[in-house]
């Protein structure tokens, strides 16, 4: 399930799952992989490494950590889209929730009707 596998050619969903603590990185995608085994998950190493994936290869969704060094999850978020808009992309934060929202809805207001851009869930 490490970074340098790819996608098995059966699998339903390629999930690419992004984080700059491989640990954390290999313990979401083994959670993912054990959710559903018809997703075909691999990991990158940052959000360099997951520019340099998704360069590479193509995925379905993304997964990946908002704070990370070089290349922030949001950041990462804006290239996928770039290389193709109908990426699902689930972006994680343990303590910046506040900051992510406020950058996300930034990036929504830039580009009103755009269905490939951001949007935000709030709880009611």
């Amino acid at each position: 399930m490490g970074s340098d596998m790819g996608y098995a050619e059966d699998a339903q969903a390629r999930i690419l799952v992004v984080d700059d603590d491989p640990a954390f990185g290999e313990m979401m995608a083994e959670l993912l992989q054990h959710a559903d085994e018809r997703m075909a998950v691999v990991t990158a190493d940052g959000g360099v490494g997951g520019l340099a994936h998704l360069a590479d290869d193509s995925v379905d969704c993304v997964v990946a950590e908002y704070e990370m060094r070089a290349v922030d999850g949001l950041e990462l978020f804006e290239a996928a889209r770039k290389t193709d808009p109908a990426i699902g992309f689930l972006l994680l934060s343990i303590d910046r929730i506040v900051e992510v929202a406020h950058r996300i809805r930034s990036l929504a207001e830039s580009a009103p009707g755009d269905p490939s851009g951001p949007s935000v869930a709030t709880e009611p």
